[in-house]
């Protein structure tokens, strides 16, 4: 039986893959093989993947995926690696090295502005639920998937520019990304496991968990930040 991605497959795939800056890399999810985004175009060219059957099987999922969403892959010059491959570990550590390398040279949206979005004030990114996308899961039930990002904007020419999660996370870097401030002032931050058991063993009362919406302003939290343990701060005495 020949093999078909579902409608949320489908949708990831869209919205990683239009998140790509201009001439990014993107890897597939066991780092066995890398594109690049040719431009800003919906084109990506396989620079190199390892010269094994099972990569070989998933790099033409990956054809079949571009061609449902409008997009087309280049795999005409590949480069062909030994089947043999690092540490796990040691593979994602270079692959986020080098999409940093990517994001540190990436600049402005608009086309006739030259700062680079490491240079934007990244503190200030407000996030934005730019759209919810519909699809049948597995058991032909409807489900929604909502598309945020979080949105910077350039201190010379005042574009806005959208960033994925992920991206902007890299850029930002743990301690900008892990903060999360709402419309009603509230900073939520991210803990760790050891600062968890520290505010648990102390009682302290900003501790919290977030969930679909602020605790205390009732707003909509972005999928980023649902889920976790947080710390809160701001927030204004009853």
């Amino acid at each position: 039986m020949q093999w078909k991605p579902t409608n949320e497959e489908l949708e990831i795939a869209r919205e990683e893959l239009e998140a790509l800056p201009a001439d990014a890399f993107w890897s597939t999810p066991d780092q066995h093989a890398q594109y690049r985004r040719d431009g800003e175009t919906n084109r990506l060219v396989l620079m190199k993947r390892l010269d094994h059957p099972m990569v070989e099987e998933a790099c033409e999922r990956v054809k079949t995926v571009t061609a449902m969403i409008d997009w087309e892959v280049d795999d005409s010059d590949v480069e062909l690696l030994p089947a043999w491959h690092p540490d796990p570990e040691e593979v994602v550590l270079q692959e986020r090295m080098r999409l940093q390398e990517q994001l540190v040279k990436a600049t402005c949206a608009n086309v006739e502005c030259d700062v680079y979005l490491a240079a934007m004030d990244l503190e200030e990114a407000q996030w934005q639920h730019l759209d919810d996308a519909v699809f049948e899961d597995e058991d032909g039930e409807e489900q929604t998937m909502e598309i945020w990002s979080p949105v910077v904007t350039c201190y010379k020419c005042e574009t806005e520019i959208q960033l994925a999660p992920e991206h902007y996370a890299i850029l930002a870097g743990d301690d900008i990304a892990n903060r999360f401030k709402s419309q009603s002032g509230i900073t939520y931050r991210v803990l760790t496991r050891p600062e968890v058991i520290e505010m648990i063993d102390g009682k302290d009362h900003n501790l919290t968990v977030l969930g679909t919406f602020c605790p205390m302003s009732g707003e909509v939290l972005p999928p980023f930040y649902r889920g976790l343990m947080v710390s809160m701060s701001g927030a204004e005495e009853e």
